[in-house]
């Protein structure tokens, strides 16, 4: 949306099967013309994965399994006059074809103009989005960390009247925060958590949080 009054939010489906990317040729700003992985707006009440299965589904026409959220990016965009034209923070989600869904077979749907598939080295020949091309250097060079995503929803009840928050990993479904004992928390008893999520995934506590780099369009990561 130009001249925005908050900023927006889009999530990317970066699909890799055997060393390709699947990839669309953008047909509205910002970037029409550019090619870029599919992706579109967050839409309320939605999470991060169903945007980016919907929007994979919606441009290809290929169903998609995410995998993990490996990077976020933001596009700032002002006028001749400094006035902001686009602010966009992009969420990025690795994803596989689902069993029987062949991305050789993609077709261009809404938003896009083209779909091509291609390796890795091919597609950073081709003129992309700045977060498009930051994006696939990363996965060319191997660094792309996946970045674990709670999605928090409501609260438990405890026997004093009180809550405690409950939230689950949207890849595991049924799985996420849980009590460690089944059983109700007496009066002043702290709620114990578990966290139940891949391997791969650990928290602070035992000294693993991946640094995912926030990359900005308009001038390259903004830590640096």
């Amino acid at each position: 949306m130009k001249y925005p009054s908050e900023p927006e939010v889009g999530v990317g489906a970066l699909l890799l099967s055997g060393g390709r990317v699947l990839l669309v040729r953008r047909s509205n700003q910002p970037g029409r013309g550019k090619w870029s992985v599919p992706g579109g707006h967050l839409e309320l009440g939605e999470g991060i994965y169903e945007a980016a299965v919907r929007e994979l589904m919606e441009e290809t026409g290929i169903r998609g399994r995410p995998l993990g959220v490996v990077g976020v990016s933001e596009l700032i965009e002002r006028d001749g006059e400094g006035r902001v034209l686009y602010h966009y923070v992009l969420v990025d989600v690795l994803m596989e074809p689902e069993a029987g869904s062949r991305p050789e077979g993609a077709r261009a749907g809404s938003d896009a103009m083209d779909v091509a598939f291609v390796d890795l080295e091919s597609a950073l020949r081709m003129d992309l989005t700045d977060s498009a091309r930051g994006l696939l250097e990363r996965a060319s060079s191997g660094a792309l960390p996946l970045l674990a995503v709670s999605t928090w929803s409501g609260r438990a009840a405890r026997s004093d009247g009180r809550t405690a928050p409950i939230a689950y990993d949207p890849l595991q479904p049924g799985k996420g925060w849980e009590r460690s004992r089944p059983r109700t928390l007496g009066r002043n008893e702290a709620p114990t958590w578990e966290w139940a999520r891949p391997a791969r995934w650990r928290d602070a506590a035992g000294g693993a949080l991946p640094l995912i780099g926030a990359g900005r369009a308009a001038g390259g990561d903004p830590l640096t």
